[in-house]
């Protein structure tokens, strides 16, 4: 649940940089604005496939909303001096958690 509160923020943050609404981050994904919601309050559990297309959208790499870091950090570190290793144990995490799954029941 933790994971998906952070990834949530961080979704919202990527969403309101870009001056969207949840209605019009809706519209480009192809669902509600309430869906939108639940997925930044960490409501809904997303599949890898559906936080690579939201990542896409909102321009953003995917380790953006997979980093445990504060989002100045995630701003402002270059590239090269990113701790890749971190980065691949927190998206293995993620996945293990049964968060990365997709749900084949909706």
């Amino acid at each position: 649940m933790e994971d998906r509160l952070a990834i949530g923020r961080r979704i919202r943050e990527a969403r309101e940089a870009k001056g969207w609404t949840q209605l019009q981050l809706g519209q480009r994904y192809g669902t509600s604005h309430a869906a939108i919601s639940d997925i930044e309050r960490g409501v809904t559990k997303l599949g890898v496939t559906e936080l690579q297309r939201l990542a896409s959208l909102l321009d953003k790499e995917l380790t953006f909303f997979l980093r445990p870091a504060t989002s100045f950090q995630l701003r402002h570190a270059p590239a090269a001096k990113r701790d890749q290793r971190k980065l691949k144990e927190d998206f293995l995490r993620y996945v293990r958690s049964g968060e990365g799954k997709e749900d084949t029941d909706a």
